[in-house]
């Protein structure tokens, strides 16, 4: 967690909630000089502290980027922050009654536990929505031995955050500390959706959505679009219209982004066609993408699936040959090479990659 603390401490600052930090700053403000004070002071602590459980809900899945303060966090009915209040009013009031009954020292003892505890409250507040969880001893300390040495460097934050915050009070105005308290619960609440994030596993947490997860959903759609796209080619295969179906794979590949990954996919499944013609003539124009993109090694493997498709096969442009040729040579495949460069000179005969492929081929000739 160590390495995360940067972004996480630099979280409240971006997006949306250093806006939302700003704009209920000036809300606090404006109602501590108001007669409506108290009801601005309850929206400008309830609404953040709403967030600030959203924005956990929102981590924990894996998503790090400040959320938008949607209308679902307004809502009366959402009573996460109010849970928490309760149990730490009732936190306070257990010290409170058992300093009397076994000492300033157990009081303080426990005062310290309590605050220790808060990240994991919060964890099962936001996760399991159920009062009766966060109040399980068990499974507040079953999550904090699941994150382990983790979980102490989140709970220092908000202590470390809490003292500053403590002897800087008396040199700021109210409202800029109450921005630098909002600050703290944000930070607190992101770490803490940082550290189930990162230990899902151990936790037995599966989130319902997560980067990872979009983005195989993602992929899954695309996949499925390229093969609806290689499903109409193919149908203008088998009707003996192989131009017909080059241009459909060519029109529907710049309809989906034009991208390599997916023209890598599409060449594969086009070696299995009956007919070569589209998967050569696709190789053709990947190859030049691929060496364009400084991806030889890739370019050199789609040129040799294209070579076992037809051993006549060559390399259309000029500029392409000699990188892929050197290649192959470096990796020791020297027979391909020459096969890569061979006829070049009859083929490019006023190209400035003469002379180069003129050494290169002289070279391979004599290792044979």
């Amino acid at each position: 967690m160590l390495d995360q603390l940067p972004a996480a401490l630099s979280f409240p600052c971006r997006g949306h909630a250093a806006v939302i930090i700003a704009m209920f700053t000036v809300l606090f403000w404006i109602g501590s000089a108001s007669p409506l004070g108290l009801v601005a002071a309850v929206i400008a602590v309830s609404w953040p502290m709403k967030y600030a459980y959203h924005v956990l809900e929102r981590t924990a899945q894996g998503h790090f980027e400040p959320p938008p303060m949607t209308v679902e966090l307004v809502n009366p009915l959402s009573q996460q922050p109010l849970k928490h209040l309760v149990l730490l009013l009732a936190a306070f009031a257990l010290c409170y009654w058992s300093e009397a009954i076994l000492g300033r020292w157990a009081s303080a003892t426990l005062f310290v536990l309590i605050l220790l505890l808060q990240p994991a409250v919060a964890a099962q507040i936001a996760l399991d929505d159920d009062l009766l969880m966060a109040l399980d001893p068990t499974a507040l300390l079953g999550l904090v031995r699941a994150c382990g040495h983790d979980y102490a460097i989140v709970t220092a934050v908000p202590l470390l955050l809490g003292v500053l915050i403590y002897f800087a009070a008396d040199h700021l105005a109210p409202a800029l500390t109450f921005a630098l308290m909002l600050y703290a619960v944000i930070a607190t609440f992101h770490l803490t959706g940082r550290l189930l994030y990162q230990h899902r596993d151990a936790l037995g947490f599966e989130p319902d959505r997560t980067p990872e997860r979009d983005e195989s959903d993602r992929r899954d759609r695309q996949r499925a679009e390229l093969n609806h796209l290689l499903d109409e080619a193919y149908r203008a295969v088998g009707y003996d219209r192989s131009r017909d179906a080059i241009a459909t794979l060519e029109a529907g590949m710049k309809r989906h982004g034009d991208r390599l990954d997916d023209h890598l996919y599409v060449h594969r499944q086009l070696l299995s066609w009956p007919v070569a013609a589209p998967a050569l003539r696709h190789g053709q124009v990947l190859i030049t993408r691929l060496v364009r993109a400084r991806r030889p090694a890739e370019a050199l493997e789609v040129y040799q699936r294209c070579m076992s498709l037809s051993p006549e096969f060559r390399v259309e442009e000029a500029g392409q040959v000699l990188p892929i040729a050197r290649l192959a040579h470096a990796m020791g495949k020297d027979q391909l090479a020459s096969h890569v460069l061979r006829g070049f000179a009859a083929r490019f005969p006023d190209h400035p990659d003469r002379g180069a492929v003129a050494r290169l081929a002289a070279e391979l000739s004599e290792r044979r």
